[in-house]
């Protein structure tokens, strides 16, 4: 939980950061909160400000100061020399055309962290091909080659609506492998700031004449199969992303304006948002050496499953 301190005679926001942070949903919200703190009329610079000694995640680190250099684009926003020393050590940009082929040992070596820029979307096919190898490769898979083309379309789906639907052609990629309670977890951001899923739903909705939809009925509509509203086909990578991480029991959020989607496992919520992110940030987190499920692919569905029991297969 961030800690806010508004002086107003001189219109700026003190920004206090707690001493640990993970990159979950949680984290998420607050940084929507965050950002729609900042965008108030009435501020007009940021201070944030962390303590020496914190437990900040790869991932929390590079998301954060994306979201700050965002802000800083249109407010002054200045951070402390604890929070500035951090992020400049271990927090580095690059652009996408240099992505390259994903290394576990490095990563999981590095206390570093990156955010890929993608201008426009030549360069993305590496990344979602890298990202839906590392799956296959790290788990129990029956046609392979059919599995990574099918999580590449799906996954390249995402890249695809950030340039589309955004009417932007930048997005940022993040992405680290984390190692928790004994298990590796793939964990992967893609992020925009333009369009959010509201602001295209509703357009849509009104373009064939339909009355204006509340962010939650536009989060329910975009994530239907076949539900788009780019002209000409679409509609199938985000549903069928969620199809699998829900048989993966992955996590996937996404926050766009001020309506949120999580799914963990099974479990699933639309929730209306406690602030406004300004685009769309998708996250999902796959385990990585799951040997209790068995990812196929299915031709008849054309789909991915996980399935738990060789009966299945």
């Amino acid at each position: 939980m961030f800690s806010y301190n508004y002086m107003k005679k001189t219109n700026e926001l003190y920004v206090s950061l707690p001493n640990k942070l993970e990159f979950n949903y949680d984290f998420h919200e607050d940084m929507n909160e965050f950002i729609a703190r900042c965008d108030t009329d009435e501020v007009q610079i940021i201070l944030v400000s962390s303590e020496k000694n914190v437990e900040y995640d790869n991932l929390c680190k590079a998301y954060f100061i994306n979201v700050l250099l965002k802000i800083d684009e249109y407010k002054k926003v200045l951070w402390n020399k604890n929070l500035s020393e951090m992020i400049n050590s271990t927090v580095k940009s690059r652009e996408g055309r240099k992505f390259s082929y994903i290394d576990i040992d490095a990563v999981l070596s590095e206390n570093k962290s990156y955010f890929y820029i993608f201008k426009g979307d030549k360069d993305v096919y590496k990344p979602v091909h890298e990202l839906a190898k590392l799956i296959t490769e790290q788990n129990l898979v029956l046609e392979s080659e059919n599995v990574i083309e099918f999580l590449s379309t799906i996954i390249g789906e995402i890249f695809s609506n950030c340039i589309n639907h955004s009417d932007q052609d930048m997005l940022y990629l993040m992405y680290d492998i984390v190692y928790n309670d004994g298990d590796f977890y793939l964990v992967v951001n893609v992020t925009d700031y333009g369009k959010t899923i509201v602001y295209n739903v509703n357009n849509y909705q009104r373009s064939i004449g339909n009355k204006q939809m509340t962010n939650i009925e536009c989060i329910e509509w975009a994530i239907q199969y076949g539900n788009t509203t780019r002209i000409g086909s679409g509609g199938y990578g985000l549903p069928s992303l969620i199809q699998y991480i829900k048989e993966a029991n992955g996590e996937l959020y996404i926050l766009s304006g001020s309506g949120n989607y999580f799914v963990k496992g099974k479990y699933e919520k639309i929730e209306q948002s406690k602030g406004f992110f300004k685009g769309t940030s998708v996250t999902f987190k796959i385990k990585l050496y799951d040997t209790s499920r068995i990812i196929k692919y299915n031709e008849n569905s054309n789909k991915v499953s996980a399935v738990m029991s060789l009966d299945d297969i």
